[in-house]
């Protein structure tokens, strides 16, 4: 949370920023529950009934449309009345997540004690206090892109009227939450198999390659140039000369031949695009290659230079082997936002710079234009876009045509800027496009005069290479003999996982209709055993099976895997169990098929 606000601890999933509340009086209703009014801007109303805020919360309770795993997204906490009788309604599945727009209020909730039984329950979430950021991070830990489909949004009685402004704001943070998510899940939901076979095809590529991971901190207190494909990089990309071998120059890979046609050699060129094409033989040779390992294969082979892998979380199966065999537990992602650009500012943050140079980072449809003139897509028509266009906040005032997808990536680079502030600044000298907040908006001939201090790259990165990739020729050779014993595996997995399913059926029949519980105890110590089996055959493919964590995000994402519900708690369970087993086993045959697939293409 944010340093501007001093949270504290309010029970297990309950965080708040203190504020005095001497003048907050808690008065006894009728049949003696407390009440307390509540006065702002010359209003003055009682946040619950004055007579019986129980059967008021009762009341608002069994007005709620409640599915089994439904998630409430509440604003207004109060006295806790309604979030008591919400999760009277509750099961395993269910959670709520309550933002308290009054701090003063709800610290003497805190203090008093009387609402520990909420604060305690696992499936309550509440924070009160802080700005945007703050209930942004709050809300993002636990609403991702997995379960905001289940999320329904609430405001408890007199809250609407009391806190309109806190709750338009409150609403504002939700929806870009949500649209945040939305567009990951489509993502996911798109690219997940094309990520899963890149990277199988890639394991090799990934092991003989150099690592984003030993290059932390190698321009520590420098300057670092990120080069997008938006339209305004035609204004000043010719500045960028004037720079080359003073300070690292990033470019995404499709704003690369534009720049060097202008005779501008980027240090860099990134791909992270599971679709990649237009690696020409010899022309990008000499600049270092920064992939994801979801690049196509064919893409990498093209290029002929030296190689720098940088993982992101869904390359998992990377991550396993970086971790497990070179770094340990210090190995972590350098996460980008989903645009290379985003990845291009993610890298330059982990070499340790002080300010990063954003350029052609338009985010927007500048003069009617999708990408700067020159690359593959600069004539294609804003009509063959099948997005939701609408006008935002344009650099040097006005407005400018942009979509969901670019602010998703504005909300992206907004977040960073603020979350990193006290490790860098963020400068937007696009001269164009959409208004990035949190940025230093200047020109490019500016932000030169002012931040680019002779790096001398040529020199660092020379002793960066001398090093080596990441893994000798005898460890990649190991690594890759035990990644294809794996899958010799996969069969045994599946008659076991078949022979689990089939005793499942037979447990939940019993549990449905026989009341010979001696029976129901001995199918369960049977699962029991079986569960060990299952758990024996993850460890013998533990390095595959992070290959298959994309394909099980998808079938999650896209219900392949369907839950059954039982308002009996004990099959309840039984059917999570079962779930979890047929998650497991749509990996396991996703990744027999990856494997055979590849071997036949």
């Amino acid at each position: 949370m944010s340093d501007s606000y001093s949270f504290e601890k309010g029970g297990k999933n309950v965080v708040f920023a203190r504020e005095d509340y001497s003048d907050v009086e808690f008065e006894k209703c009728k049949n003696g529950d407390l009440t307390f009014k509540i006065n702002k801007d010359g209003k003055s109303i009682y946040a619950h009934s004055k007579y019986n805020p129980v059967r008021e919360a009762e009341n608002f309770a069994q007005s709620i449309e409640l599915k089994s795993d439904s998630i409430l997204v509440v604003f207004g906490f109060g006295l806790g009345y309604f979030a008591r009788e919400i999760i009277k309604r509750f099961g395993s599945q269910n959670f709520i997540v309550i933002y308290e727009p009054d701090n003063a209020v709800f610290s003497k909730v805190v203090d008093s004690g009387f609402c520990n039984d909420i604060f305690n329950d696992e499936r309550v979430y509440v924070v009160s206090g802080g700005g945007e950021n703050d209930i942004n991070v709050f809300f993002q830990f636990i609403i991702d892109e997995k379960v905001y489909m289940r999320c329904k949004t609430l405001v408890i009685p007199t809250y609407a009227e009391i806190y309109a402004y806190e709750q338009i704001e409150f609403f504002r943070v939700i929806k870009k939450l949500m649209d945040i998510n939305q567009v990951t899940r489509n993502t996911t939901w798109h690219f997940a198999e094309d990520w899963t076979k890149n990277s199988y095809c890639n394991f090799e590529n990934t092991l003989s390659s150099y690592s984003i991971f030993d290059m932390k901190d190698i321009f520590e207190g420098k300057t670092a140039v990120v080069v997008a494909a938006g339209p305004s990089l035609q204004k000043n990309m010719s500045l960028l000369k004037e720079i080359k071998g003073k300070v690292p120059i990033i470019s995404v890979f499709m704003a690369a031949k534009v720049i060097m046609e202008n005779g501008i050699i980027p240090d860099f060129i990134v791909s992270i695009d599971s679709n990649q094409k237009g690696m020409k033989d010899g022309m990008y040779d000499n600049i270092p290659l920064i992939y994801a390992p979801t690049v196509p294969k064919g893409f990498i082979d093209a290029h002929k230079g030296k190689h720098i892998v940088k993982l992101a979380t869904s390359t998992r199966l990377e991550e396993f082997v970086f971790s497990k065999y070179k770094y340990g537990e210090d190995f972590y992602n350098i996460d980008g936002g989903g645009s290379v650009a985003c990845d291009c500012a993610a890298i330059a943050a982990s070499w340790g710079v002080k300010n990063i140079i954003l350029v052609g980072q338009d985010l927007a449809y500048t003069d009617n234009m999708l990408h700067v003139k020159g690359t593959e897509h600069d004539m294609k028509s804003l009509d063959e876009l099948d997005r939701d266009k609408f006008y935002v906040s344009a650099v040097g005032g006005g407005t400018v045509l942009t979509d969901a997808v670019f602010v998703y990536y504005i909300n992206w680079f907004e977040r960073f800027a603020e979350g990193y502030k006290w490790k860098f600044n963020l400068i937007d000298a696009t001269e164009g496009g959409a208004l990035i907040k949190n940025t230093e908006v200047i020109s490019l001939r500016e932000a030169i005069d002012k931040y680019c201090v002779d790096a001398d790259v040529d020199n660092v990165m020379n002793d960066f290479f001398s090093k080596g990739p990441v893994f000798s020729k005898e460890e990649k050779e190991a690594i890759l003999g035990e990644f294809y014993k794996e899958f010799s595996e996969l069969d045994d997995i599946i008659k076991i996982v078949d022979e689990q399913k089939a005793l499942f059926e037979k447990y939940i029949k019993y549990l449905k209709f026989s009341s010979n519980i001696k029976s129901a105890i001995k199918i369960e110590r049977q699962l029991d055993d079986y569960d060990k089996k299952i758990e024996k055959a993850k460890k013998k493919i533990e390095m595959i099976l992070n290959l298959g964590q994309n394909i099980g995000d998808a079938n999650k994402l896209l219900s392949v895997v369907r839950r059954e519900h039982s308002d009996n708690p004990i099959i309840e369970g039984a059917f999570t169990r079962k779930e979890w087993l047929l998650e497991f086993e749509a990996i396991i045959k996703s990744l027999k098929s990856l494997k055979e697939e590849m071997e036949n293409g």
